[in-house]
């Protein structure tokens, strides 16, 4: 699948990242809340966070997994435009499975250089 951000603005947009990562995932619908399956580590290193910019008229694509599981129901991405705002993409039916609702996916730190220790 596809998942476009889209300026349709006539202003810049700034979207806040970490190593070139925008704060986006994917939430399922399931048991009647949104939840995340997806999951962002954050990074010790000041030299992780930055800023990157959508001008007008312009979009990013991106490449997103076809999940498959037992469970069907609606999935979303979310994607965070300011402390504790987001916007949403639309919904699709998909399938997932349960232990894809942990909150991190089993990082391991490989010694300091590693700056996804949380």
């Amino acid at each position: 699948y596809n998942l476009y951000i889209g300026n349709k603005t006539d202003s810049i947009i700034e979207f806040s990242a970490s190593d070139s990562r925008l704060y986006v995932i994917a939430e399922v619908y399931y048991k009647d809340k949104w939840q995340p399956i997806e999951y962002l580590p954050s990074s010790w290193c000041g030299n992780s966070y930055h800023t990157v910019y959508l001008k007008p008229n312009e979009y990013w694509e991106f490449e997103i997994p076809k999940f498959k599981g037992k469970i069907l129901t609606k999935m979303r991405y979310r994607l965070m435009i300011g402390k504790d705002e987001y916007v949403y993409s639309n919904e699709i039916m998909m399938s997932f499975n349960k232990g894809q609702l942990s909150d991190k996916e089993g990082h391991k730190p490989n010694g300091i250089m590693d700056p996804y220790n949380d």
